[in-house]
């Protein structure tokens, strides 16, 4: 069974959401439901049978604002969100057209510091509870892939007036797929690849666009260790539209890259990782850290 990322991303600002034109940001509050890099070592490599936790603290900064052009904004903005999700993971003996069969579901809780212009505000509380009934997962000797579809839902807390929140007040569904290529000399090629839909913000009548989004790794095993280079791009395919109009010229774009390492003791893995967008339009300029554990019981 893959192993997601957390469904947990920084809050951003409830009165950037409002904007409209030129001045606006891609999705409502320039945010989204997945945490991008989240997934990037093994994306395509199912678990064994049996129980999973997971514990995965993650870590995110955006200081900046960029417009269209991938140029700064004047706008004072800073948002700092340190969350912890939590992961129970079930993998079946069962095969559903040829393919293991899992299930899991995260439940996050997360710190949100957010400053925008004047405003400054914290929040502390559970995020978005993400729930996936059926993960797929298929193997030849050096290939492997795995096929999901996540379902988000709205438990984090939500108020329109404020500047920092845990949750988005929308449902989410993302079909997706992992694809891992391992050779025989221990290099590895593995990417994740989501389509995101969301639903309106009943609270603000935002409807955020579709969003297309790859996390990918490039890095080689030795031992017990992993090593390597870890990026993901983020594209918006749809416009915004609020209350039923659309938001023209909106549509967000991140490209990110960096660091990451996993090592195994035994029915033991920790694994971290790094990334900093190097290209960000109509969002906030982001980095990510992540540190994951998982424990086979």
């Amino acid at each position: 069974m893959k192993k997601h990322g957390c469904t947990l991303i920084a809050a951003c600002a409830a009165a950037l959401a409002a904007l409209t034109g030129a001045d606006a940001l891609a999705t409502e509050g320039g945010g989204s439901q997945y945490f991008s890099s989240g997934s990037n070592i093994m994306a395509g490599v199912g678990l064994g049978p049996g129980d999973y936790f997971m514990s995965y603290t993650g870590y995110y900064h955006a200081h900046q604002l960029n417009d269209a052009d991938g140029n700064k904004r004047p706008t004072v903005f800073d948002v700092t969100t340190v969350s912890e999700s939590l992961r129970y993971i079930h993998r079946t003996p069962h095969t559903v057209l040829g393919g293991e069969w899992g299930y899991y579901a995260v439940v996050p809780v997360a710190h949100v510091d957010a400053r925008v212009g004047t405003r400054r505000q914290s929040k502390d509380g559970l995020g978005d509870i993400l729930l996936v009934p059926a993960v797929l997962a298929w193997h030849t000797p050096n290939l492997h892939w795995v096929t999901a579809v996540d379902f988000t839902v709205p438990t984090g807390s939500y108020k329109k007036t404020d500047i920092a929140n845990t949750g988005r007040n929308t449902y989410g569904i993302m079909p997706n797929v992992g694809v891992t290529y391992l050779s025989d000399s221990g290099y590895e090629a593995s990417a994740r690849i989501m389509y995101n839909f969301n639903t309106v913000n009943t609270a603000t009548g935002y409807l955020s666009g579709q969003e297309f989004m790859v996390d990918y790794f490039l890095g080689v095993h030795s031992g017990k260790w992993v090593a390597g280079l870890a990026g993901y791009s983020y594209l918006q395919t749809t416009d915004d539209a609020l209350s039923g109009v659309t938001v023209a010229e909106a549509r967000g774009m991140a490209q990110a890259f960096g660091p990451v390492v996993s090592y195994a003791f035994d029915s033991v893995k920790l694994y971290g990782s790094f990334t900093r967008e190097v290209v960000a339009e109509n969002r906030p300029v982001a980095d990510r850290g992540l540190i994951r554990l998982m424990i086979n019981f």
